[in-house]
């Protein structure tokens, strides 16, 4: 029986589609599990993609970026050179347009490898649609059709960093023609650095609006039992004026249906990652800013990412993710965002009363007492033939925490807080060492995966629970043990992990062959704690800021006033208040 409590994803500029490909590619793979009947069964599939008889087929997702972003991935969800639905979407279009239409047409951005083999295989799966061989005979022995691709695959997949120049180069799955939106390019809009040019998105484009909303309200009335809205946005940028510009609409039309908000941003006044000059970098900053003031006041929950390489990582030695393209960072974001809601996609039987979206975001923000919380993960979990789960968590360390903080949790790498601050990109062994405080966890949410049995699963949840509590002292926490490893699609990025996993992601004592491992035990926490409170108040200043930049004018036209900014600045100022240890 299905779960059909539906999850629909957002996904609003670039980094975030990024994101979103690594994540529909490790559902892709789950449901492979399924099918060769590999899974556990705790995790129902069917509350992120859509029913179609017995089969699941498109992801229930809606997207949003800039046309040059998508690669060689139609408008319309299909490969460049899959015809499919394309002249319906583009008939959609023009349909309204009574005058004369010119077609302009460009060279088609050439299929990454991987895509057109995809392309090349469905092909010939087509080809084989007559062929009612089930089996066939090699070397004596009888294998099926889907082991031989599979290991194909595996032999000829091989994604490396620099080769990816879109999200849309390693995605697997198919989007549905109602997913992809594109914005309008060649007005004079700057997407890459202004919130202000994202408030303009509604009225450059009423067609865009249109569809939008008509898109949004199909998929969210072919849902049975609507669980949430799961939404990843870029927030230094226009995606965050029009992020924002989503969860206003979304709060006001399903009031009741709750909104769990990634919002990444670089950390641009602290590190330059994108060598931009000073004056574009307070900008992003701002916007960044600007947009968790909006977001957060219709979101349930609202989540800060940094860019990479403001990441602390605690156990540098087992995660590789330094580098310059997105590919890599997005992956990680990917697996720890598939980790963390794993409980709202539990299968029936496997079910607690508070796995729901819902109840995750009411409890970490302790009711919307703590709007906002950090992301951290233990990614891999190093795992033996012998684990030993008590003795794992009081030796795991901080791990790698992707959210502002402004205390440290023990040794690490970086720490940034977002927009700047002398605790930024510290070199630094613990925080008693540097006089700062220990933060103060407030509230927590956390999921192991990988690492139980079936008759050790509900013991394991136990010993997470009891030793949080001792750790934290907090009674408002929740936490999950599900033995679902993360299995890694061939997408993955290549050498991401230490050499000591092997393939099934255990410790390995031989060294000598490279290996990837295909799964890997993980544990990601989502925490509302006093180490963004700094964060809070940097963001607050930076939105009340009169220094004119220059997007003030524009602004102040569209109802972002200095009474807005003061406004915005007090509550934030509040919110801040809460995340204080005094």
């Amino acid at each position: 029986v299905k779960n059909m409590r539906e999850i629909l994803t957002f996904q609003l500029g670039n980094f975030s589609n990024y994101v979103g490909s690594h994540f529909w590619n490790i559902q892709e793979e789950l449901l492979s599990y399924e099918d060769e009947g590999q899974s556990t069964g705790e995790v129902d599939s069917s509350s992120l993609f859509r029913q179609l008889g017995e089969e699941l087929s498109f992801p229930r997702v809606m997207l949003l970026d800039v046309r040059s972003n998508r690669g060689s991935l139609r408008r319309w969800g299909l490969s460049e050179d899959s015809a499919g639905d394309a002249g319906t979407g583009e008939a959609l279009v023009t349909a309204a347009w009574q005058g004369s239409v010119t077609k302009c047409v460009t060279d088609p951005v050439q299929h990454h490898p991987f895509v057109a083999r995809l392309l090349q295989e469905d092909e010939d799966d087509n080809e084989d649609m007559d062929d009612n061989e089930d089996m066939v005979c090699e070397n004596g022995a009888e294998r099926s059709r889907t082991d031989q691709k599979k290991e194909k695959g595996e032999k000829e997949i091989m994604i490396e960093d620099n080769t990816v120049r879109y999200w849309s180069d390693y995605l697997k799955v198919q989007y549905h023609p109602r997913t992809c939106h594109d914005l309008t390019e060649g007005l004079g809009r700057d997407y890459e650095s202004s919130f202000a040019s994202g408030l303009l998105w509604e009225s450059d484009n009423n067609v865009l609006k249109e569809e939008w909303e008509d898109n949004l309200h199909w998929w969210v009335e072919e849902c049975d039992t609507l669980q949430g809205f799961q939404m990843m946005c870029d927030t230094d940028n226009a995606f965050g004026a029009i992020g924002s510009s989503v969860c206003e609409l979304l709060s006001d039309e399903f009031a009741k249906v709750p909104i769990f908000f990634l919002g990444r941003s670089e950390d641009h006044l602290s590190s330059n990652p994108l060598a931009l000059d000073a004056a574009q970098r307070y900008r992003r900053s701002r916007s960044a800013a600007v947009t968790f003031a909006v977001a957060s006041q219709y979101s349930q929950l609202f989540v800060p990412i940094l860019g990479s390489s403001s990441w602390t990582n605690d156990n540098s030695h087992l995660l590789s993710f330094h580098h310059p393209s997105p590919f890599r960072s997005s992956a990680v974001v990917a697996a720890i965002l598939d980790t963390i809601s794993l409980p709202w996609r539990a299968a029936r039987k496997y079910q607690s009363n508070s796995a729901h979206m819902w109840n995750t975001c009411d409890l970490v923000s302790s009711s919307g007492n703590f709007p906002v919380a950090t992301l951290s993960s233990w990614l891999p979990v190093m795992l033996k033939e012998q684990f030993d789960l008590p003795s794992w968590l009081k030796g795991r360390g901080g791990g790698l925490l992707l959210s502002p903080c402004s205390s440290r949790r023990g040794g690490g790498t970086t720490c940034g807080l977002g927009h700047g601050s002398n605790f930024t990109q510290r070199q630094v062994s613990s925080a008693k060492e540097e006089g700062v405080e220990e933060s103060k966890t407030f509230s927590m949410h956390s999921v192991l995966r990988g690492t139980s049995k079936e008759e050790t699963q509900q013991k394991d949840r136990d010993l997470l629970m009891q030793s949080f509590f001792q750790e934290k002292r907090i009674s408002a926490l929740d936490c999950y043990s599900i033995r679902a490893p993360l299995t890694l699609p061939v997408t993955f990025p290549t050498k991401m992990f230490s050499r000591q996993l092997g393939r099934d992601g255990l410790i390995r004592e031989d060294l000598e062959a490279d290996v990837e491992p295909s799964r890997v035990s993980t544990m990601a926490s989502l925490e509302a704690n006093s180490s963004l409170s700094e964060w809070l108040w940097e963001t607050s200043r930076l939105v009340k800021d009169k220094q004119d930049d220059a997007d003030i004018t524009l602004y102040r036209q569209l109802g972002y006033d200095d009474d807005w900014r003061l406004e915005m600045a007090e509550r934030l100022e509040s919110v801040h208040d809460g995340y204080t240890c005094e």
